[in-house]
């Protein structure tokens, strides 16, 4: 009876968002793909610009209920910090520089998108350890020039890594370093990122790495400093499928509360606001 009614909100969500027809193609499309994870097929969420990419066997319908229906990314609930955010970027282009936006944890693009559109003045990182996933997200990015890919895992410091799906979805993939060998993944820190282009300046960084952000932030996090917005979500409930403590959420206060800032919450994510005379100390330094 639980999984009917779940399955049942899920069809009445998909079908605000995509329409009763799209509806039907997707279930229609899940049941022949079965045997096919990596099989995609393009729809277009209502009110936003762009179609995408999904493969209906997994859970991307979940993620862009997520993105274009409850809107989980869309500042406009926090009018004025949004226009103080977007007064940053044009500030940041009349300087001569690049407002960058990094989406870690991009799954197949659908928040890469999102920013992608609402934030047409910045350079938008996507990074992506998962390949299944970077497929998609490739196929979603291709028609946006101020997206940049990223297959890696994002960590702390330049190391090989394993992926680990943290849900067995392939929504929760997570990963982890295996001296011991298994699939090896390409590390990515912040640094090396903003090292990209002198020009670059970071204006957002969402983080959703399932569990990895302990790993992120426990060294060479100085960067969390100059960040105007910071957005997260805590994983600490993943010991249900862990089994350990994951103390993501510590991991973020403990080291946000070295600058000032205001935190606003949406959903499952926290929205981090650095202080404007510290987004100017920023910019000194």
């Amino acid at each position: 009876m639980k999984r009917l009614k779940t399955i049942s909100k899920q069809s009445i969500q998909l079908t605000r968002l995509l329409g009763i027809l799209s509806v039907l193609k997707i279930y229609a499309m899940k049941v022949y793909s079965r045997q096919r994870r990596d099989f995609t097929m393009r729809v277009q969420p209502r009110g936003f610009s762009s179609a995408l990419w999904i493969r209906p066997s997994g859970s991307d319908a979940e993620v862009i209920v997520q993105i274009f229906l409850d809107r989980d990314y869309d500042l406009s609930r926090f009018q004025p910090y949004k226009l103080h955010i977007l007064d940053l970027c044009q500030r940041i282009r009349r300087e001569g520089n690049v407002p960058l936006i990094i989406d870690a944890g991009a799954n197949i693009g659908a928040s890469t998108l999102w920013f992608a559109v609402n934030f047409p003045d910045c350079q938008v990182f996507a990074v992506e350890p998962d390949l299944g996933n970077f497929a998609t997200l490739k196929k979603n990015a291709e028609e946006f020039p101020n997206i940049r890919l990223f297959n890696a895992g994002l960590w702390d410091t330049p190391t090989a890594l394993s992926p680990v799906d943290a849900h067995g979805t392939g929504w929760g993939c997570r990963v982890a370093e295996r001296p011991d060998g298994g699939i090896q993944l390409p590390s990515v820190t912040v640094p090396e990122l903003l090292a990209a282009d002198e020009r670059l300046r970071p204006v957002i960084v969402k983080i959703d790495i399932e569990g990895a952000e302990t790993d992120v932030l426990r060294s060479n996090n100085e960067w969390v400093d100059d960040v105007p917005l910071l957005i997260f979500e805590s994983h600490d409930n993943l010991w249900h499928w862990l089994g350990t403590w994951q103390g993501t959420g510590h991991a973020f206060f403990s080291t946000l509360v070295r600058r000032k800032r205001e935190y606003l919450s949406r959903g499952e994510n926290m929205f981090a606001f650095l202080y404007p005379d510290a987004v100017e100390q920023a910019a000194v330094s």
